[in-house]
């Protein structure tokens, strides 16, 4: 299916600050390192994919609201920066109370430098909606969970940053066998259980479960370890080539779909 375009009228300063914010940015090294400014655009692509599906079970399900929210998820990062959920998974019920408001505090900064409006939606009520939709407990939590836009947004989100481990791992990059620090827990074991245990967190995710398409059926047995130690650095010819993983093939396929050579490079030529 065709999308339309977002109307990112006004927000052509924020792809710069966008592309300053690298992910993953305390492994070393990163050979394939991507930026907020491809993660925003890859996190559309993948709610694109899933959107068929979504307009299934989902009545009412707000297409270009989604779309847009996806667009801006993180954008509160252009002031707070990446915190890794590698280390939000260590944080105390304090440590995530605190972050909660300097996510505020961030929502705020970041929204006073770019128009009230993107694409017809309220700018500061999308990054703030995204926010309350949390895998951790805070006051607003309660009222955002029949939210299937964000949810499967949150999804999304997710799954491009295993994808991304995952291809570092298949590259032979043992970086990511661990974590930076002794209080940074591997992306490995953390996205499994992300995903064991997402229809737990957001019920309403459920109603995607019944599909079969492979960004829908992550499986929990990976084992890192063998991943790296058959790892070769990624090639164009090595990158159409099937692994052992459908969903992180399909990720690789909706990227070089929507990003073309431009994407190629970025999978293929190390910068690290």
């Amino acid at each position: 299916m065709k999308w339309k375009p977002i109307d990112r009228s006004g927000f052509e300063q924020r792809d710069s600050a966008l592309k300053k914010i690298v992910r993953y940015n305390k492994y070393k090294p990163m050979w394939y390192r991507t930026d907020l400014y491809l993660h925003s655009h890859r996190i559309v692509w993948l709610l694109e994919e899933l959107l068929p599906f979504a307009l299934r079970v989902f009545p009412g399900f707000n297409i270009e609201l989604a779309r847009t929210m996806a667009t801006v998820h993180d954008d509160l990062e252009i002031s707070l920066g990446d915190i890794m959920l590698g280390d939000k998974v260590n944080f105390t019920p304090e440590q995530h109370a605190e972050l909660y408001i300097q996510e505020q505090l961030a929502i705020e900064a970041v929204a006073q430098n770019y128009p009230d409006t993107i694409n017809g939606f309220r700018y500061k009520q999308l990054m703030q909606r995204y926010q309350m939709f949390e895998e951790y407990s805070h006051p607003e939590m309660e009222i955002m969970m029949d939210d299937p836009e964000t949810c499967l947004i949150k999804y999304c989100d997710k799954l491009d940053a295993f994808c991304e481990a995952l291809h570092e791992l298949h590259a032979g990059n043992s970086a990511f066998l661990n974590g930076y620090s002794t209080n940074n827990t591997p992306p490995i074991p953390v996205f499994i259980k992300v995903f064991s245990t997402f229809t737990q967190k957001f019920p309403l995710f459920k109603r995607m479960k019944i599909f079969t398409h492979p960004f829908l059926q992550v499986p929990l047995d990976i084992q890192p370890e063998m991943i790296v130690s058959n790892g070769k650095p990624h090639t164009r010819e090595s990158i159409q080539h099937n692994t052992k993983f459908p969903f992180y093939d399909k990720w690789r396929q909706v990227s070089l779909a929507h990003g073309g050579s431009a994407l190629m490079k970025r999978l293929t030529e190390k910068v690290e």
